[in-house]
């Protein structure tokens, strides 16, 4: 819920590029899942925290993932936090 909730529509380019990205998304979302009991609808900008996200990266070493992937879904979230963040920003700006 919080990731599709807060999407932003146009953080991606390409149709590929948002496919990927959503992937990417996926798979931290089942990491938290699996590692740290967090169910989707769990989960919030804490769950974003730089020990989750350590840990994620081990997680992905553990599954072989290739280092180009590692950096492609730590770039996904990066992305996917700044654009939240300037989300966030904008509501708090209209207040």
């Amino acid at each position: 819920h919080f990731v599709r909730a807060l999407s932003c529509r146009h953080w991606v380019g390409s149709r590929a590029k948002a496919t990927a990205y959503k992937q990417s998304l996926n798979s931290y979302l089942s990491f938290l899942k699996s590692e740290k009991g967090l169910k989707e609808d769990q989960v919030t900008f804490d769950a974003f925290s730089r020990n989750n996200v350590r840990d994620f990266i081990g997680w992905l070493h553990e599954k072989k993932y290739a280092p180009k992937t590692i950096n492609l879904k730590l770039t996904t979230i990066r992305s996917f936090l700044k654009c939240k963040f300037r989300a966030v920003s904008h509501i708090c700006t209209e207040i």
